[in-house]
């Protein structure tokens, strides 16, 4: 999987980055944190020599496939205070 990556574009503009190879049943491969689409390489040859067609992307924002477009920054707000009785608190050893 040498050869440039082939480009799909999205209707929201965002543009996938895919290795595409092979011919027959298609089998596809995507990555997750912090992986990217070459990670795939040993698994994609050997898919190809036994007769599957392989596509090995990037997801949205990693390598050269590029990320959606924000309208405004991302705010992370705790939807509810955390209780004295929550589990998310901690408590003492002797409690």
């Amino acid at each position: 999987m040498s050869k440039a990556p082939t480009y799909v574009t999205a209707p929201d503009g965002v543009r996938i980055a895919a290795d595409v190879a092979g011919s027959g049943p298609l089998v596809l491969f995507v990555h997750g944190f912090p992986e990217l689409r070459q990670s795939w390489q040993r698994l994609t040859a050997a898919s190809v020599a036994a007769g599957y067609r392989t596509a090995a992307i990037d997801v949205r924002g990693y390598a050269t496939a590029t990320g959606p477009k924000r309208s405004r920054p991302i705010a992370l707000r705790r939807s509810s205070p955390i209780s004295p009785r929550s589990p998310m608190r901690s408590r003492p050893a002797n409690a």
